[in-house]
């Protein structure tokens, strides 16, 4: 009895229903980039640009898509924190993702926590807000959760070159960009 017991509660902790599956049969990571491979649009220095040839790519974008389920999830997880290591940004981009399941909302939680743990900034490319109250407090501060990848890659650029510009002044953070 305890068993059963006990599998019917991973399967409800878990959403493992048998009628409910993903879509999607491949992996929910679409694809990966660093914001070397696919820089921001704005105008730059060329001090700047040369100042991001380095650090550019310890900031990486994963778009998602399909259905987030805890099979979904999982792997977006384990490929994050493998990758955390060599990153101080990652933007998940979920403007492709149809269904959100809650264990998956905790397991991003939890990578969140892992990865700041860590030194990597987590934020959202949301949009549509596939992740309700994603833009709450957690650890002292909101996660930051963008309309595009564009701006998520601008301010990430941003802060790139804050932390790696030998000493220059901080930029002002334009919160209307966010």
């Amino acid at each position: 009895m305890r068993g059963i017991k006990a599998c019917r509660r991973l399967s409800n902790d878990l959403e493992l229903h048998s009628l409910h599956v993903a879509r999607s049969v491949h992996s929910a990571v679409r694809r990966s980039y660093s914001i070397l491979e696919e820089p921001s649009l704005e105008e730059r220095p060329e001090a700047e640009r040369r100042l991001l040839e380095e650090p550019g790519a310890k900031a990486r974008i994963y778009e998602v898509h399909g259905d987030l389920l805890f099979a979904g999830a999982e792997p977006v997880v384990r490929e994050l924190t493998q990758a955390a290591d060599e990153l101080e940004f990652v933007a998940l981009d979920l403007r492709r993702i149809n269904d959100v399941a809650e264990v998956s909302r905790r397991l991003l939680r939890g990578l969140r926590a892992a990865l700041n743990d860590q030194g990597c900034e987590v934020a959202l490319v949301d949009p549509h807000g596939s992740v309700p109250g994603a833009a709450s407090r957690a650890q002292g501060h909101p996660l930051r959760v963008f309309p595009t990848t564009a701006a998520a890659i601008t301010e990430f650029e941003n802060a790139l070159i804050d932390r790696h510009g030998g000493g220059a002044p901080p930029r002002p953070v334009d919160d209307a960009r966010i």
